[in-house]
């Protein structure tokens, strides 16, 4: 460490930030290329104003990277996972058998309805956001094409139900983060998000209901629809026996089985079935395991759909990830991220304000950080402030995930944004106005918080848990352990 090392000031703060959202805007939304090199850079300069302007050591600087980045190794690890699973379920003929019963059962007018509901089920029931819209985002992507659904439509009610299950999910790696984060327990922070996620699905089902009316007279047999079927058909061996993957995976997620296990057990169950059923032979599952699934139907939007997965279509937003979260790390090793939610604070008045503040802090680190940087730094700011007014801890962790694990997905050079828009073939920007239960949670709690209803006080028993816990609370403007006090002065 140098000793010449001061305090970092609003203005270093922020240029970090500046930099990052500069770049992005010059690579990404003008030049239209990858998000990557725009972090790399943004990382340099600011590595450069961290060594020659604050006085800190390439060393430490690295290290906060480094750490920052080993918290998201088990992460890759699952993504590598998703990318197997996704080929091998391609292969096994598993996708093409369920695109084919959805074209089949499902009616045109109840479609976007349908995606939202089953989505969210399958997410909810795996835990994984993901997981889901690799593999069923993919089936809907190629019914709708069939029904002749606009396919950003299709990929907003995706979304929307992916991530809706994925946050209300016992199974999530985000919804125990973010109770784990606050000290709260896992059903009670999933209850505590009820009041803003159910107003916000039933607005968009409505809303995908009402868009999808026109369609709703039309026959499914379209000559899209026919067309896919036929050639589905023709390219791969289909029977009932392809949706064993599928159920496998839902029934040691439901059992919890840790995430990798279970997805591996997809990747085995479809890789025999492809051999037993489709006579796949070693070089090609090795091959589509590996690279993806790659098809040649000559249909346009079969080929498109399907030439999908492999370990190797996930090394590009790994390495993006990795960038994003480092650069994270450094932000948070510079103190950019102290100073700048520190002036956020010192400008909240109530709890309307509070609410506003950690919901623009949420946001503001995950389109200029890291999610999971958010997560931390808005827990750590924001559950004082709450618990000091006697609001329960709930009320923050659920701000996390409805201001961080939904509006991810939303975030065109975010990782999750990323990821959805490789899948499925649509930009963000297309879907996200659309996406409607990914943003309507977080103005809820903006709404709640001003107004005041489903905002809960903190009961005797959670105050108690603050004491044995050691949380920090804000008092008359000072940071104090919640241990110093009792329970009457909580």
């Amino acid at each position: 460490m140098t000793d010449n090392k001061r305090n970092t000031n609003l203005i270093l703060a922020i240029l970090p930030i500046l930099i990052v959202i500069a770049a992005l805007v010059y690579f990404v939304i003008i030049k239209g290329g990858a998000p990557h090199i725009a972090i790399v850079i943004a990382i340099a300069l600011s590595a450069a104003i961290g060594r020659w302007l604050m006085g800190y050591s390439w060393k430490e600087m690295l290290a906060g990277m480094v750490k920052a980045d080993i918290s998201v190794i088990p992460v890759i690890g699952i993504l590598m996972a998703i990318g197997m699973l996704i080929g091998s379920w391609v292969i096994s003929g598993t996708v093409p058998l369920l695109m084919v019963y959805g074209l089949k059962i499902i009616s045109p007018g109840f479609f976007l309805p349908a995606v939202l509901l089953v989505s969210s089920f399958i997410s909810l029931a795996t835990g994984t956001s993901w997981g889901t819209v690799g593999t069923m985002g993919l089936v809907f992507m190629g019914i709708g094409a069939g029904m002749g659904v606009p396919a950003h439509l299709t990929a907003a009610a995706v979304v929307s139900g992916a991530f809706f299950g994925d946050k209300m999910s016992p199974l999530s790696d985000t919804t125990n983060f973010c109770s784990g984060l606050l000290g709260v327990n896992l059903y009670k922070h999933i209850v505590a998000m009820l009041p803003s996620t159910v107003p916000s699905m039933v607005i968009a089902f409505v809303l995908y209901w009402i868009i999808g009316l026109p369609s709703a007279g039309q026959q499914v047999a379209t000559a899209a629809s026919a067309e896919i079927i036929t050639t589905l058909n023709a390219t791969f061996k289909l029977n009932p026996f392809l949706l064993l993957p599928p159920v496998i995976v839902l029934v040691l997620a439901v059992r919890k089985f840790p995430p990798i296990p279970t997805l591996f057990a997809g990747i085995l169950s479809a890789v025999i079935l492809a051999v037993i059923i489709q006579g796949a032979s070693v070089e090609a599952l090795l091959g589509t395991v590996m690279y993806g699934y790659w098809s040649s139907t000559g249909i346009e939007v079969i080929d498109s759909l399907l030439s999908k997965g492999g370990l190797n279509s996930m090394l590009w937003i790994s390495a993006l990830m990795l960038l994003t979260v480092g650069f994270g790390g450094l932000l948070q090793t510079l103190g950019s991220i102290k100073v700048i939610t520190s002036k956020v604070v010192s400008t909240i008045k109530g709890i309307g304000g509070a609410s506003v503040a950690a919901v623009a802090n949420m946001l503001l680190m995950i389109y200029t950080a890291d999610l999971y940087i958010g997560y931390a730094t808005t827990a750590r700011v924001f559950g004082p402030i709450f618990r000091g007014k006697g609001y329960s801890s709930s009320n923050v962790s659920r701000i996390l995930e409805n201001s961080g694990t939904m509006m991810g997905a939303l975030v065109p050079w975010g990782a999750a944004g990323v990821y959805i828009a490789s899948m499925l073939d649509v930009s963000v920007i297309k879907y996200a106005p659309f996406a409607l239960a990914c943003y309507l949670p977080f103005l809820f709690d903006i709404l709640w918080g001003f107004t005041g209803k489903f905002l809960p006080k903190a009961a005797d028993e959670e105050k108690k848990d603050w004491i044995e816990q050691g949380q920090m609370i804000v008092r008359d403007g000072n940071l104090i352990s919640a241990s110093e006090l009792s329970v009457d002065q909580l």
